[in-house]
């Protein structure tokens, strides 16, 4: 194929290995990179390629040519000849080929990339070569891989290569350069068929090779059979999916009595891939990979469902038995007990508990034992690293049993209660030996920095569904009682113990998971406990009373007897002692907030089992316990922040309860109207002095503080007004002393974060209190920013938090005139900041400018979501710049005011920040969507700015931003579709600009080989919009010209022609409609169906063009 003599392919051969070595000198890189780069492109490319493959000696020149000749056969494979694709001497039979007789003389990393082409063009071949073809090229492979007395070098590279097939049709993102699909349904369908087609045909090839114990290609081989085996053929809707006919099915059945023939050598396989293990764990060398091959091998076999492995008896019992043999499950290889833990949880979920007792009936009590035996000891031993990875095994073991109970028949419970039971006590003692290590190595700050929360929950979530499941054997009552005996040893210990209170931490965080199902933002009663709830309700009136007080109760009665422990403790020692855990206090708060989302509050009263479950005297003890828990952690405990973040949040729920309901439903809690520790807890929050809010609140986290606010208004309803009245007070007397005292810097922030919280309530939108926020939020909002943004700038957050959140409340019920006031504040607010941020570019840093800019757009965002639109202030132009005294009428005012004054401030680099970009795209999207007719009557310059966002959000990374930016092209088109078609009349030069903008970027949408199917449609439906406005045919010839143009790239003639079929469908229905349409005038009906007739002839045109092409 190749040329030898050829004089110019050895000079592009020289110049290639000239730049090759370039590379590793670091003054030439750049300039090497470039030559690369150049020749990447050259119209010789895969010749050079190939030669330099055949006659080079330098690995790094073979290395550099693999990479150029992915990209050409990524990028311009249409355009070669069939036979070089797929003939018999095709490129890929020439790699193999060449590769067998070089084998000795490569690198490693040489023959891999030479090797990844094999998997580039196999994703090519799923789109578009003949099965047959392709099935003749595995045959080639296969015959090279097990062909007896070949070249070993050969065997190798088919084995090779055939694993970077196997990992191309299993892959689930596959490698390929033209991304964009027009129905990717079909595409999704073509890739299962010509998948599933040629697998079984490689696992056996694969299999064989194997059981000829040849080293050269086992781990090729047992890689390929690791890929094969977790990919979806060991499902049977594999074999059924998509089939569209009789012929079809037949076909597919026939091809799983293949598979299932194929599987007949697994129980084989089995034994050779142990031999293998064996002599991997003996061999000299780095052997993991294909250790770890062999054990995922084995973990796969395990998920084959029966009706496809036949009889899977015989695969499944020869695989427990050798890791059996081995002893796995405790091995000192952490590799052999995670591989162990996953092929239980791989079983248990393949085969659930009735599978299991018909395979064999010893075997679920085999994993049981092995199970309970193993998770207490993956809790202790080794240094950190080992402990985690332990850990990690527990769970895995965890979530498979707690499956097994999800998916348990209601008619086998019996069979699985004792062994739930047994697990789940094992994993409580887990929990209290895991927590001895943890607290050796780290201090409990150091620990609660560095553990994993988000893992930490999964683990109680699964332990919970276990605790509920066997709870008629007795768990609930054993971890209450677990936890009443530490809540017993805590309260009166006289000597600190971080162990101690690491395990009291962990035992309180499981009973709020166990007592609640679901996650902290929405729990509920778990179902397992629906069976207690039967179990009452037919019982007699004294089984009834003793049932009651059993289970689920005794747990709950545990929770809060904690509570009590805890607050007599530090009732006896000082708030600061080492005695009483921030930790522990934590747990407490958190799992009482999940009770409270039960059991305690209103919402529970849907939920027939909660009292039920709880007697109504022990829900009014809890209730209380819940309301002085959290205030007293907030009053006493401020300067934790995570337990006073958790505290106000619970308070805030409690509070929010209240909020609701009618005076009728607020006396059925009066634990939760306790005036006297609501007036006590507001007392503690307030200072002595004027203006100065208490210690307390003051050291709250601002977060917490928004949550105390938003509760005091809640929890205090009758008062609310006077509240939010006293906190502008105190904010006002705050202004008076001025930003040279740092009492009072602190205190702004402190009254606006309380303010913000308040703001965020319903509560705001009484017709007493809202003119009262609003008058208020006006005379103090922009003074607060005047005089502290340059002591403290975070104000300016504090500030802008504060106004979005009344936004939210406010604007749904406000009036006009209200809705005026609002705007004009919000616009001043924004301009004092601007300029504030603009006098102090050079001392302000850039993470406040970027945090000040953000809760901007945040502001603006907001105003745009929650304004109630009024058609008279959209038909208003909106200039983009103000005289005089400013006054705003809608959310576009404002932003268009803003705008001019933010731009120049917002530098690339603060528009690379993910917050700032997603906040200010999306205020320019809605400004598009929600106010278009602004948009296009505002100021050429603003126009220009809005367009060039948008064109820059069309190809942002983020879908989300990329989405919106389509959707507001789209937008935009179709109003001046809409004012075109009512005879409306603007500004034409702003017409004749918004045209000249958007014209480039709707062809670039739809021409583009990276955008989404979404995109090009909203684009193309943009584009027919604008031929309707426009009403000229130059204008969608000029548009299909430039389409044309974008089609040198054979690979975008496919999406092309779906493209303009699309427009051209839409075009033949505008027409239609426009026939049905009511037109004043008959000629102006004859003007556009002679324009429509011209855009449907170009769209004909067009497509012949492309087909031909």
């Amino acid at each position: 194929m190749v040329g030898s003599e050829d004089p110019e392919l050895i000079a592009l051969a020289e110049s290639f290995q000239v730049a090759s070595q370039g590379l590793q000198v670091p003054s030439a890189r750049t300039d090497s990179e470039r030559a690369l780069l150049s020749l990447r492109d050259h119209p010789r490319c895969v010749d050079l390629a190939m030669y330099i493959l055949s006659s080079s000696g330098d690995p790094l020149a073979r290395f550099q040519a693999a990479i150029a000749l992915q990209h050409v056969v990524a990028t311009k494979w249409v355009g070669m000849d069939a036979e070089f694709r797929y003939g018999s001497n095709s490129l890929r039979v020439w790699i193999v080929t060449s590769l067998a007789q070089l084998y000795s003389r490569m690198e490693n990393y040489e023959r891999r990339e030479w090797l990844r082409i094999e998997g580039i063009i196999s994703s090519r071949a799923m789109e578009e070569e003949p099965k047959e073809s392709f099935a003749g090229f595995l045959s080639y492979l296969c015959d090279g891989l097990n062909s007896e007395g070949g070249s070993a070098d050969l065997s190798t590279v088919c084995a090779q290569a055939l694993s970077e097939i196997v990992d191309e049709l299993t892959a689930k993102d596959p490698r390929k350069a033209d991304k964009i699909e027009a129905d990717e349904e079909a595409v999704s369908s073509k890739r299962r068929d010509f998948t599933r087609d040629h697998l079984v045909f490689i696992f056996i090839a694969a299999a064989k090779a194997v059981a000829t114990l040849r080293t050269n290609v086992i781990p090729s081989c047992v890689a390929i059979i690791e890929r094969v085996l977790s990919s979806q053929i060991g499902t049977r809707t594999f074999y059924t999916g998509g089939a569209t006919d009789r012929e079809e099915v037949n076909r597919l059945t026939h091809l799983l009595h293949s598979w299932q023939e194929a599987l007949k050598v697994l129980a084989d396989y089995v034994d050779h891939l142990f031999k293998i293990y064996d002599a991997c764990k003996i061999a000299d060398g780095d052997m993991s990979d294909l250790m770890r091959s062999c054990q995922n091998s084995m973990v796969y076999a395990s998920g084959i469902q029966p009706e496809v492995l036949g009889q899977p008896g015989t695969v499944i019992l020869k695989i427990v038995h050798q890791m059996e043999e081995r002893n796995w499950s405790h091995s000192e290889s952490r590799d052999e007990r995670l591989a162990y833990a996953e092929f239980t949880k791989s079983l248990l979920g393949t085969y659930n508990l009735e599978g299991l007792i018909e395979m064999e009936s010893r075997l679920l009590q085999c994993l049981a034992e092995r199970t309970v035996s193993s998770i207490p000891l993956l809790a202790s031993g080794g240094d950190e690293d080992d402990r985690s990875f332990n850990i990690e095994t527990r769970d895995v073991y965890l979530e498979a049993w707690a499956k097994l109970c999800l998916s348990c028949d209601t008619h086998l419970r019996e069979e699985l209660n004792e062994v739930v039971n047994t697990i789940f006590r094992a994993y409580v003692q887990s929990e209290l030996l895991a927590a001895e290590y943890v607290v050796e190595e780290q201090d409990e700050e150091e620990q609660e920095e560095l553990e994993d929360e988000s893992r930490e929950q999964v683990a109680l979530e699964w332990a919970a569904i276990l605790a509920r499941f066997s709870v008629s054997r007795g768990t609930l009552y054993y971890l209450g009682d677990l936890i009443s005996n530490y809540a017993d040893s805590y309260e009166r210990q006289a000597k600190c113990s971080i162990i101690t209170q690491e395990q009291f931490y962990r035992l309180v965080m499981l009973a709020g998971f166990v007592l609640s199902d679901g996650n902290d933002s929405y729990t509920s009663i778990p179902a397992a406990f629906g069976v207690l709830v039967e179990v009452h309700n037919h019982g007699n009136e004294n089984s009834k009373s003793g049932h009651k007080a059993t289970d689920v109760l005794r747990l709950y009665e545990a929770l809060l007897r904690t509570v009590e422990a805890e607050r007599n403790l530090i009732h006896r020692v000082n708030i600061g002692s080492d005695l009483a855990s921030p930790r522990l206090g934590c747990a407490i708060v958190a799992s009482l907030s999940r009770v409270s989302s039960t059991y305690l509050l209103p919402m529970s009263q849907l939920e027939g089992g909660a009292f039920d479950l709880i007697p109504h005297e022990n829900r009014v003890r809890g209730r209380t316990t819940a309301l002085s828990c959290s205030a007293f952690n907030i009053v006493y405990r401020p300067w934790e922040p995570t337990l006073a973040d958790l505290a106000s949040s619970l308070l805030l729920k409690l509070a929010k309860a209240l909020a609701p309901l009618s005076d009728q439903g607020l006396r059925m809690f009066p634990e939760l109207r306790n005036e006297e520790l609501w007036s006590s807890l507001l007392e503690s929050l307030f200072g002595d002095k004027p203006g100065q809010p208490g210690s307390s609140l003051s050291a709250l986290p601002k977060r917490s503080q928004r949550s105390v606010g938003e509760a005091l208004i809640s929890g205090r309803r009758s008062s609310s007004l006077e509240l939010v009245e006293g906190l502008f007070k105190g904010l006002e007397a705050v202004l008076k002393v001025g930003p040279d005292n740092p009492a009072a810097l602190d205190a702004a922030s402190v009254w606006t974060n309380v303010l913000a919280g308040c703001a965020k309530s319903d509560l705001v939108m009484q017709r007493e209190i809202a003119p009262v926020f609003l008058r208020e939020l006006h005379l103090s909002a922009v003074h607060v920013v005047k005089l502290f943004a340059r002591s403290r700038p975070e104000i300016c957050r504090d500030v802008n938090k504060l106004t979005e959140r009344f936004s939210s409340s406010f604007l749904v019920c406000a009036s006009q005139e209200e809705t005026a006031a609002f705007m004009t504040t919000c616009a001043t607010i924004c301009a004092s900041e601007a300029e504030f941020m603009k006098e102090s570019q050079k001392e302000l840093r850039g993470d406040d400018r970027a945090a000040i800019l953000a809760s901007i757009f945040k502001l603006l965002r907001s105003l745009l979501e929650n304004e109630v639109l009024d058609v008279k202030t959209e038909s208003r132009k909106k200039s983009g710049s103000f005289a005089g005294a400013l006054e705003m009428h809608d959310a576009a005012d404002v932003v268009f005011f803003v705008l001019p004054l933010l731009i120049p401030l917002i530098s690339d680099d603060l528009m690379l920040l993910p917050k700032v970009r997603a906040r200010y795209t999306f205020v320019i999207a809605s400004l598009v969507l929600n106010h278009p007719g602004g948009v296009v009557s505002s100021s050429l310059e603003m126009l220009e700015h809005v367009i060039r966002s948008l064109e820059t959000q069309m190809v942002d990374l983020n879908e989300e931003i990329s989405r919106r930016a389509f959707e507001a092209v789209s937008g935009l088109a179709a109003y001046m579709r809409g004012t075109s078609m009512r005879g409306e009349h603007g500004n034409s030069k702003a017409e004749s600009e918004c045209k000249e903008f958007l014209l480039p970027m709707i062809v670039e949408g739809i021409a583009t080989g990276n955008m989404k199917v979404e995109g090009r449609s909203w684009c193309a439906n943009a584009l027919l919009d604008m031929m309707i406005w426009d009403q000229d045919s130059s204008t969608f010839r000029a548009a299909g010209e430039a389409l044309l143009a974008r089609t040198g790239n054979l690979e975008n003639r496919s999406s092309m022609l779906h493209v303009l079929h699309s427009i051209h469908e839409s075009a033949e229905k505008a027409k239609q409609q426009l026939h049905d349409a009511d037109v004043a005038r008959v000629h102006q009906r004859k003007a556009r169906e002679g324009f429509f007739a011209d855009a449907l002839e170009f769209s004909k045109k067009a497509q012949t063009i492309l087909a031909a092409t």
